[in-house]
């Protein structure tokens, strides 16, 4: 138990580090192997490649993500540590928008 409690705050701790220096985090990985979905990258509002040794779409989307970006911050009024859902909707086409699904501390 104590590793598990160990383990999950470290990840808590790596979550909430990522969030404050605005860090997306992308993984590449075999189709022949690696995590599905999940993870670190999915977090952080990165994303996750399935690739096998092509990496150009890869690194041209992350190039595009890296380059091309709008940061919006939302804090809610109060001291409440509630946690609050927001829509965000983009206009245009071509356009998406990445989140990241998990708050830090």
């Amino acid at each position: 138990r104590w590793a598990l409690r160990s383990m999950y705050q470290r990840w808590l701790d790596t979550v909430t580090a990522a969030a404050r220096a605005n860090l997306s985090v992308y993984s590449l990985v075999s189709r022949r192997g690696g995590p599905s979905s999940g993870g670190l990258n999915e977090v952080t509002g990165g994303e996750l490649f399935g690739t096998t040794s092509d990496l150009r779409p890869a690194v041209r989307r992350i190039w595009e993500d890296a380059s091309r970006h709008y940061m919006l911050g939302y804090w809610p009024s109060g001291s409440s540590k509630q946690l609050h859902s927001i829509q965000v909707k983009v206009a245009g086409k071509d356009r998406h928008v990445l989140t990241r699904r998990v708050r830090g501390s």
